[in-house]
This record gives structure tokens, C-alpha cells and sequence, in this order.
């Protein structure tokens, strides 16, 4: 029970790690939610508020936060005076993404959260409540706890390099927009021709190790139909395979992801080697020609 004597957390049952999710079956009723099932009662929630559950695991590392108001990887849910009934997947997050991402049978999903104690913390404007929660194995599935962390370990280890990658290649897309925003109020001269030539460089090495990471040319998802896939989707698709279910990745699962995982660090280094050398000298050159990076534009 809270200090607060106008809210009520109440500590919920077991939750069990499984997949599939409630959903109504027209003749037989609606299936039990997947899920942590929550009881919380308030007596007053001003709807400008932002609350947060927040999932702790035994080492206190944050698992999933879900919000009224979520920023960026946390899970929005409702609230509203009173009862509240809140259903929650204490999943990890998933690996960043970015607008118009579009892979064949992929996903970029963290590991569902193994099975074991947690600790579950409410918090808000003049508000700090905490409750206790447990995890228990899917009792379907013949397989040990071992089995379990293994599968565990392999999504973590895919979402990771995903999240890596992801987070690149909108880095890439970022350094390409600033290098074209520059370059467009200078003008071309026998002083600046190097840095014309060395934006060419750049893009172009950044574009051709953006095509080695993603599929550039998908727009639809159809489009992985005509086009084939590339390293990140190659690695996101195990994901998709193995995250059901509890039991661990294949020995040909794991070479695999060993693999696709060596090609994709091998890319990432390219872009630390392209930011130490090119973009540095490119950055060195602005210095140099004492460029004017903010300069007023003539209205006519």
C-alpha cells in the first residue's frame, strides 16, 4: 500500500512466460491477457500527469517502463480515476528503428523478461509506490532453466548488434544531411573544390555502407520481393524464428548469427575509420578556409 493513502497498488499474481495475447473469439469469449495483470487504484489522475511502472529486475536494471505520457522505448497505457486494471509485458526493449524501415519476416524485438522475482516501482507527481512481482516458467515447453536463459541470451545478443547497427545508419543519414546542408551555402572555388571532392567521399563510402546494412531500395512491403535482404534484416529474421515459445537457438542458429553478427561490426568499424579520417578532415579543412558555417542568406 502506498504513503499515499489515496492510491492503493495492489501486488499482482504470477505472470507466465508465454507468447499470444487476449483477444476476443466471438463464441467462446475472450482469451486470458498475456501478461503482468495489475490492480491499481487512484482515487484522483489528473490526465496531464505522467506516471510511470517501471519493471526491475534483481540486479535493479531497468527491464521496461510503461507511461501515461512514454517517451522514447516506453509503452504507453491509460489511466483514469478510480480502478484501473492494467495489463503489462515486461519484455526489454526493442532495438532502435527508424521512419520507413521496412524487413521480410523480421523483428527487432528484445527478449522476453526470464522467469524469476522483480520488483515493480509506480511513480508520478508526489507519487512513490512499490510492489513485488514473479515470472514463472511456461510449463508447456519440456526445457530447463538453462534452455530458457540461453534463448534469453540469444534474442539480447541480436537485439544489441540490431540496435547497434540501426542507431548507425541513422548516424550515417545525419552526418550525409549536415555535410549537403553546408556545402550548399558555400560557394564552388579553386579554395573549396577539396571539400566538394571530400563530400563526394563521404556520401558515397556512407551510401555504400548503408546498402551493405539495409535494404535501401525497400518502400512497400512488397518491395523485399524484388530486392534481397540485407545484413540487418538477415539478423533480425533469427528473432523472428526464435523469440516464441522458450527453447534455445540451434547450434546452425547461433554460427549463424556469429556470422552475420562479424559482417555487421565489420561495417560499423568502416564508419568509425570514415568519421576519424574523412569527416575529420573535412571538419579540419571548414577550420582551415575560415568558413563561415552560419552565414546570412541574401532575401530578395
Amino acid at each position: 500500500i502506498s504513503n499515499d493513502k489515496k492510491t492503493i497498488l495492489f501486488k499482482p499474481k504470477p505472470s507466465v512466460r508465454m507468447d499470444g495475447g487476449s483477444f476476443d473469439t466471438k463464441s467462446t469469449g475472450i482469451n486470458h491477457p498475456n501478461g503482468l495483470i495489475l490492480s491499481y487504484y487512484a482515487d484522483t489522475i489528473n490526465p496531464k500527469d505522467t506516471i510511470k511502472f517501471i519493471c526491475l529486475d534483481q540486479s535493479k536494471d531497468t527491464v521496461s517502463v510503461f507511461s501515461t505520457y512514454p517517451l522514447e522505448q516506453e509503452t504507453k497505457i491509460e489511466l483514469k480515476s478510480g480502478s484501473n486494471r492494467i495489463v503489462i509485458n515486461p519484455r526489454m526493449r526493442a532495438a532502435k528503428d527508424f521512419p520507413g524501415m521496412v524487413m521480410w519476416w523480421a523483428s527487432l524485438s528484445g527478449p522476453k523478461a526470464l522467469p524469476g522475482k522483480y520488483q515493480l516501482i509506480v511513480s508520478g507527481k508526489n507519487l512513490r509506490d512499490s510492489t513485488e512481482f514473479e515470472i514463472v516458467p511456461d510449463q508447456k515447453y519440456p526445457v530447463s532453466e538453462q534452455d530458457i536463459k540461453s534463448q534469453y541470451d540469444f534474442i539480447k545478443k541480436v537485439r544489441n548488434r540490431l540496435d547497434d547497427a540501426n542507431k548507425a545508419i541513422l548516424q550515417m543519414r545525419d552526418i550525409k544531411n549536415q555535410i549537403s546542408e553546408f556545402i550548399s551555402r558555400i560557394e564552388k572555388s579553386t579554395t573549396t573544390d577539396t571539400l566538394f571532392k571530400l563530400k563526394m567521399i563521404i556520401d558515397s563510402s556512407l551510401t555504400k555502407i548503408e546498402n551493405e546494412l539495409y535494404q535501401t531500395k525497400n518502400k512497400s512491403n512488397q518491395d523485399p520481393i524484388n530486392y534481397p535482404i540485407k545484413l540487418t534484416n538477415k539478423l533480425a529474421h533469427l528473432t523472428a524464428l526464435f523469440e516464441n515459445g522458450s527453447y534455445p537457438p540451434t547450434d546452425q542458429a547461433e554460427e549463424f548469427r556469429q556470422e552475420i553478427d562479424a559482417l555487421i561490426v565489420k561495417q560499423l568499424n568502416s564508419i568509425e575509420e570514415i568519421k576519424q579520417g574523412d569527416l575529420k578532415q573535412f571538419n579540419l579543412l571548414i577550420n582551415q578556409m575560415n568558413l563561415e558555417v552560419i552565414k546570412p542568406k541574401i532575401i530578395k
